[in-house]
């Protein structure tokens, strides 16, 4: 006959052992963000629209208008041809918003062209509109593919050990006001 499992105070009714406070006993931690147990951060999506010339533009250009939700960016671009080089496009975005502000990708214009908002306005809502338009033979469009969504910044490993010289470690963690203890 074999001697009886030893028990660890807590653990038969699906408590943590003694000593660790978080997560239950057989909990699958992954659910907490990845296998280790630690939540993870995840970016947000930055503000990205589509430019089009539509039609069979023989000449003319227009300018994009750039207003962010936050209010700290409100801005027109000088004028762009309708049959620009993506290195245009870029320039006149530079010029308007500042180096960093968005990147153009793709074209040339009058093909499509993807504008990706970011540095201070990464993750922001902006609003990115023809301002003004002079085409022969077509027109400039401007159409939203991708919102901008905030990220989540990762809280940590949920599971942590208590103990030490004075007690539990828990009691010693900074804590939002109103929330009550563990």
């Amino acid at each position: 006959m074999s001697p009886a499992p030893a028990r660890v105070s807590g653990t038969d009714r699906g408590m943590p052992a003694a000593g660790l406070v978080g997560t239950p006993m057989g909990t699958d931690r992954s659910a907490y963000g990845h296998p280790g147990g630690g939540a993870t951060s995840v970016p947000g999506n930055n503000q990205r629209y589509s430019l089009t010339v539509n039609g069979t533009p023989t000449a003319g250009n227009f300018t994009l208008r750039a207003v962010a939700e936050s209010g700290n960016i409100d801005v027109t671009t000088g004028a762009i041809a309708y049959n620009a080089a993506l290195a245009a496009v870029q320039t006149a975005l530079d010029n308007a918003l500042g180096a960093g502000m968005a990147t153009a990708t793709g074209g040339p214009l009058p093909g499509a062209v993807t504008i990706d908002f970011g540095g201070i306005l990464a993750s922001q809502t902006v609003t990115l509109t023809v301002a003004a338009e002079n085409i022969t033979g077509g027109d400039a469009v401007v159409g939203l593919t991708q919102a901008a969504t905030p990220g989540t910044i990762g809280i940590g490993d949920p599971v942590r050990r208590a103990g030490g010289p004075r007690g539990n470690a828990s009691s010693r963690m900074a804590r939002p006001r109103g929330l009550g203890r563990p």
